[in-house]
């Protein structure tokens, strides 16, 4: 490439300061140079190479959740709820949905071993979330136990607490017979989305309760303030519930890994609840997880990207379809972590720019960074087939890695 820009060099005059070719041929002969130039190095960025810290990353400590916890071994799912703010790592194990038997578990990312165990009591483990402060863990009773356990009339909270000492704090009181099923981080700080329903005796069974009036809440958790109650028929049945950095809208993401419904995305006026567009998942095009906004305002779902008007999802990296997405965790930065079979990648999906690659990493499912960015938690499962969806709850082995990407 050198020695075509010193030939051509050897044939410019130059005129008053300006260069010009002494023929027609050698104008249109530099301009080819400088378009392929130019293509060359948009190609080079879309293949860069990988980000080299100076301190380089490895590994601090392993746990296989099934092997070294036997308690684990009997568990009907495993939950990571992610870092505290002493950096502890957090999962929630479900061992009998309907007894309301389960435990939370302290993870020392330097040493791999449990340091704490506490039972869940009456929590439903589904619902419960880690907030983005790192030190408050929101969950909501488990309706299926109290209605065995307790007489009428029945009141349902949202729990709130510590997530290093699980010390309560004063809960969220739902309402009488008013089921709480999930729970999302609003936009807002300080505030939350709770999706509830209520429960009515079924005219048609002895036994048993009807779910009438699905709802999506704003709570202002630290006043116990309910600020809004949207009436959708969607909040029964999201598995995620997410927002745009603006708040313009909620996404209701229905996935599903077993029936083979494919799953759907449901926008919805967030003042309102006027559902402003919908798109259905197929078997070419399934909705899964992770679902999150960018800083643009597109929706990522999976490997998916939307816009405010999309009915079809494009590619977020069309010039990679392998990569698989595992997390939006830094997704504020425009950083998403995906899997390849080179490894776990951390991308600059503004710049198409792969930031960091960990190759020893190959079935990672879901990562999480401590609020300081200076380790992170890679839940892996052994279930891992590209070509199945694998759900978050199927964690079998946990990673920590010191994180030195955003430290240099």
């Amino acid at each position: 490439m050198n020695c075509i820009y010193v030939a051509i060099a050897r044939r410019l005059k130059v005129v008053q300061g300006l260069t010009v070719c002494s023929s027609a041929a050698e104008t249109l002969l530099l301009f080819a140079v400088i378009f392929f130039t130019v293509l060359l190095m948009d190609k080079h960025s879309l293949h860069a190479a990988p980000f080299t810290p100076k301190r380089p990353s490895h590994r601090l400590s392993q746990i296989n959740l099934q092997k070294n916890v036997p308690a684990l071994a009997r568990a009907f799912s495993i939950k990571c709820l992610g870092f505290t703010d002493t950096n502890q790592f957090v999962i929630v194990a479900d061992y009998s949905y309907l007894e309301g038997l389960g435990a939370f578990k302290w993870i020392d990312c330097r040493s791999g071993k449990v340091v704490q165990s506490l039972p869940t009591d009456t929590i439903n483990t589904d619902t419960a979330i880690m907030y983005s402060d790192n030190r408050t863990i929101f969950a909501s009773d488990n309706l299926a136990f109290l209605l065995g356990k307790l007489d009428p009339p029945i009141v349902n909270h949202v729990r709130i607490l510590n997530s290093t000492t699980l010390k309560p704090m004063p809960p969220i009181d739902v309402g009488s017979f008013r089921d709480s099923f999930g729970i999302s981080e609003a936009v807002t700080r300080g505030k939350i989305l709770v999706s509830t329903c209520s429960l009515v005796p079924d005219k048609d069974k002895k036994q048993g309760f009807d779910y009438v009036d699905p709802c999506l809440e704003v709570w202002d958790w630290k006043a116990h303030k309910l600020l809004r109650r949207i009436s959708s028929r969607y909040a029964n049945d999201a598995d995620y519930i997410v927002s745009p950095s603006d708040g313009s809208e909620y996404c209701c993401a229905v996935v599903d890994h077993q029936s083979h419904i494919y799953g759907s995305l449901t926008f919805l006026d967030p003042i309102t609840g006027r559902e402003l567009r919908k798109i259905r998942g197929n078997e070419q095009n399934p909705v899964d997880d992770p679902v999150f906004y960018l800083p643009d305002g597109r929706l990522v779902c999976k490997n998916k990207v939307y816009d405010a008007q999309s009915i079809v999802g494009k590619l977020l990296m069309p010039d990679h379809p392998e990569l698989r997405c595992v997390s939006g965790v830094l997704s504020h930065l425009n950083l998403v972590f995906f899997q390849s079979e080179a490894g776990l990648e951390l991308w600059d999906v503004k710049k198409k720019v792969l930031v960091e690659r960990w190759t020893q990493i190959k079935t990672a499912i879901a990562v999480y960074v401590t609020l300081d960015r200076s380790v992170m938690g890679v839940a892996c499962s052994s279930d891992v087939n590209k070509n199945l969806p694998v759900p978050e709850s199927n964690v079998t082995t946990v990673q920590f890695w010191a994180f030195n990407t955003l430290s240099q």
